[in-house]
């Protein structure tokens, strides 16, 4: 771990001074579960930093978002051009009725 994102974007995990000389959170081990999460004590991985994820939920959401934004955009687009066709049928329509009725005499 080459730079220390509790410290340079500190959570409440890190300005609370519970960590003591924990570098990164219990949560980032391998061997941490439900379980043994409240009473785990393996330094090893929490100070001496072995065994822990290299990748966090940011990481790994980012990774889909940028992964999944082309299709998004394409599908967002296509909606958009389909909504304007309907908007302008719709008009069409409604001309197309308003100038029939005038040419029967109803308005």
């Amino acid at each position: 771990m080459t730079n220390n994102d509790f410290r340079t974007l500190p959570t409440k995990w890190w300005t609370s001074g519970d960590h003591g000389n924990d570098t990164i959170p219990a949560s980032c081990c391998h061997d941490v579960t439900v379980n043994n999460y409240l009473n785990y004590n393996n330094t090893d991985c929490t100070a001496n930093l072995n065994a822990y994820h290299t990748t966090g939920c940011f990481d790994i959401f980012d990774e889909i978002f940028t992964r999944l934004a082309s299709a998004a955009i394409s599908i967002v687009t296509i909606l958009c051009i389909i909504e304007g066709v309907a908007i302008f049928f719709s008009i069409v329509i409604i001309i197309c009725a308003v100038s029939g009725r005038r040419k029967i005499g109803i308005v």
